[in-house]
C-alpha cells in the first residue's frame, strides 16, 4: 500500500534484493533487504518492514514553511527587524507517542546585518535554512534621528 516505486535485483552473491519507497499519508518509508532466496520472498520481506515502519512511526510537522520562528532586530534598518521563517516546511519522522519528545534546535548567524534580502539565509533549525521574510535597507540619517528621538520622549 502506498508504493512510490522500487528497484530489484539479483546476483549470485546478494541473492534477490528490492529497494521499495513507499507513502502513507506524510510519512515516507524505504525499505531494502538483501539475500533473499527468491523474488516472492524480497516482494514479502519488504512489505513486512514497510508495514512495521508505518505501524510504529509517524510524521509530525515542526514548522510550517513561511512560519515566524524567531525575530531578529536590526536597528539601524528601516525595517528595524524581520522574522526568520523556514524556506520549506519541516518535519521528523518520530517513534508513534513520542511527538512530544521533539524540540526545535534554532540557530540565528550573529553576522546578520544590513542589507537583507527576502529570502536570504539568517539561520537553521537543525539543518534546514531559515531566511529573512522580507528585504531590509539600512536606515538613513533621518530614520535613525527620529528613532533616537522618539526613544527620548
Amino acid at each position: 500500500k502506498g508504493a512510490i516505486g522500487g528497484k530489484t535485483g539479483f546476483t549470485q552473491d546478494a541473492g534477490y534484493c528490492l529497494a521499495e519507497a513507499a507513502q502513507r499519508d506524510s510519512t515516507r518509508m524505504i525499505a531494502v533487504v538483501l539475500g533473499c532466496k527468491d523474488s516472492k520472498v524480497r516482494f514479502a520481506e519488504t512489505a513486512k518492514l514497510l508495514d512495521h515502519g508505518f505501524a510504529s512511526y509517524e510524521t509530525v510537522p515542526v514548522a510550517k514553511k513561511g512560519q515566524k520562528l524567531r525575530t531578529i532586530t536590526l536597528p539601524k534598518s528601516d525595517q528595524q527587524e524581520v522574522a526568520a521563517v523556514p524556506e520549506e516546511t519541516i518535519a521528523a519522522t518520530v517513534k508513534k507517542g513520542k511527538k512530544a519528545n521533539i524540540t526545535k534546535k534554532i540557530s540565528i548567524d550573529k553576522s546578520v546585518a544590513c542589507p537583507v534580502k527576502k529570502g536570504e539565509k539568517v539561520g537553521k533549525i537543525a539543518s534546514y535554512p531559515l531566511v529573512s521574510d522580507r528585504d531590509a535597507e539600512k536606515a538613513g540619517f533621518m530614520t535613525l534621528y527620529i528613532r533616537m528621538i522618539k526613544n527620548l520622549v
